[in-house]
């Protein structure tokens, strides 16, 4: 179920985007490309913030399975 409420999330988003851009392009290509320029730079902090809390994520789980493994030894 999951995976086609993420299907239909893509879907909507993507219709969005697509509506946005028509509507812009009324007004001024120009506004679509700094409307673009102005979204990078926040897509380069997600990814970096993402890949910063897989790692964390990642890291407390490797030692959460350790901790058990040593549990079940015991």
């Amino acid at each position: 179920m999951s995976i086609l409420r993420t299907l239909v999330n893509l879907i909507k988003s993507f219709n969005t985007m697509i509506g946005t851009i028509i509507i812009l392009l009324q007004f001024s290509p120009l506004l679509i490309i700094i409307c673009f320029i102005t979204c990078v730079p926040t897509l380069i902090i997600s990814m970096k913030m993402a890949y910063k809390q897989f790692n964390i994520y990642n890291n407390r789980f490797e030692n959460l399975r350790y901790i058990s493994y040593l549990k079940k030894k015991i």
